[in-house]
């Protein structure tokens, strides 16, 4: 493996207070998080929370009116939404739509906001259904995680976007070796970054903690992180979740007997109910 080498080498704190007036804590994303580890929050305590901003209200309620639910009546409030659908269901919505902030503040140039974006909602929605898949509780944590796996990733473009492309261009499609790469350039990867980005912003540890090993999970299990690599390894099958799409003679298949799955012409199809759900969240929210 070549290493692109270049002498700039910050220490990650140097590298997250650069980025501080760019990148915020999502407020209402923090403020869910620290709500469902209360077993005390109400659907008022988690609609108040949201309703602190109108226009992610008005998506939520928009999502929970999508054809993804198919509800048959509508819903007008929010706190209705909660009791309807659910508080972690609504609340990991609210996040998804609160990070699409996160990625924009650093749009432009070589990085593609929108694409890091729907890559994390892809992931995200494959790490929950692969949690289930294997009868693992914690598919919420794992949905989370996944639209956090690569918040990273924009820091290191915004910061030197020339040294991440050549990086990028000599691995094509292998994040685990971008990943590599990354260390041997800079002495951490962006999945640390991200990780000590969100230890600052106080989310909670087992997310941090996921977010941090989703690139040196082992390969012979199915824990959690097993879990996230795998589903980020397996958006990359797909052209609606891929950063570097994968063609089907590329691709890995024994991620796929590793975790049981049945594939049909060279897919999983677990992912065709992932492609699925992806369009109809995507529709909702407007991406």
């Amino acid at each position: 493996m070549s290493v692109v080498t270049d002498s700039w080498a910050p220490n990650q704190d140097e590298l997250l207070d650069k980025a501080a007036g760019l990148i915020t804590p999502p407020t209402v994303c923090v403020r869910l998080l620290a709500l469902l580890r209360s077993s005390k929050a109400s659907a008022s305590d988690i609609a108040s929370v949201v309703s602190y901003d109108p226009n992610l209200a008005a998506r939520l309620l928009r999502v929970a009116n999508s054809s993804y639910y198919g509800l048959r009546r509508r819903v007008q409030t929010v706190q209705r939404a909660v009791t309807l659908l659910g508080a972690r269901d609504l609340s990991n919505f609210a996040i998804a739509i609160s990070m699409t902030r996160t990625y924009s503040a650093l749009g432009g140039g070589l990085y593609d906001a929108e694409r890091f974006w729907r890559h994390s909602v892809y992931v995200a929605l494959t790490a929950q259904q692969l949690a289930k898949h294997v009868g693992m509780g914690g598919s919420n944590r794992l949905f989370v995680a996944g639209l956090l796996h690569d918040v990273g990733s924009p820091l290191l473009y915004f910061e030197r976007p020339d040294l991440v492309r050549k990086m990028s261009q000599t691995v094509a499609s292998d994040e685990d070796v971008v990943a590599a790469q990354e260390r041997a350039e800079f002495g951490f990867s962006h999945d640390s970054l991200g990780a000590r980005m969100l230890s600052k912003w106080e989310l909670p540890d087992e997310i941090v903690e996921l977010v941090r090993d989703h690139h040196g999970a082992p390969q012979v299990d199915q824990s959690e992180q097993s879990i996230l690599e795998t589903s980020d390894q397996l958006s990359q099958w797909s052209e609606r979740g891929a950063l570097a799409f994968i063609e089907a003679e590329r691709r890995d298949f024994g991620l796929c007997a590793r975790f049981g799955l049945a594939v049909s012409e060279r897919y999983p199809t677990l992912l065709n109910t992932v492609d699925r759900d992806f369009d109809q969240i995507i529709d909702a929210l407007g991406g």
